[in-house]
């Protein structure tokens, strides 16, 4: 029978044991940034300075100093949309995506990037994702797959260096 002291104790006294993430997948230490973000961090002192970090980042004071920013590039948007409506076929999700790409960078730098960069990077975040649910079978029992499925996993390893020299340039 269960009662109150025993989830008080689980969830309250013994908090910590519960907070943490299951262990990951084998393809997930190749995507993993070595657990320096808040989605692969194990609950501790880091995960809680990411954590803190992130919502100082995401408060409704912070999001509305961007007002200008959404705006701009939501004006960029619809005039792409126009443009290519003229044209012929639109590409709506590639326009949106570019759209909303623009604005994590002004989000994140403070600054608008050129469009060029903005590309590389996307199509690059694109590739890792992909590359996530195509290789999936690459977890199929962790230790045997590297064995197994070693060029699946030379290829995800190969992805994750190209975003990361997209992302951090030399």
């Amino acid at each position: 029978m269960a009662d109150h002291s025993f989830a008080y104790r689980a969830l309250v006294q013994a908090g910590a044991i519960f907070s943490d993430r299951p262990q990951e997948l084998s393809k997930g230490h190749v995507f993993n940034s070595n657990h320096h973000d808040i989605s692969t961090s194990p609950y501790g002192p880091n995960w809680r300075l990411f954590r803190r970090n992130m919502a100082a980042t995401i408060h409704p004071v912070r999001l509305n100093a961007f007002s200008s920013g959404r705006q701009r590039v939501i004006g960029i948007f619809v005039r792409q949309l126009l443009l290519e409506s003229k044209s012929g076929g639109i590409e709506v999700a590639d326009l949106f995506r570019h759209a909303v790409f623009k604005l994590l960078f002004l989000m994140c730098f403070g600054e608008t990037i050129e469009d060029g960069i903005v590309r590389e990077v996307e199509q690059v975040q694109r590739k890792v994702l992909m590359s996530v649910l195509k290789h999936n079978v690459v977890n199929i029992w962790p230790k045997l797959g590297r064995i197994i499925f070693w060029r699946q996993r030379k290829e995800l390893i190969r992805i994750r260096e190209e975003q990361d020299s997209v992302l951090i340039p030399r």
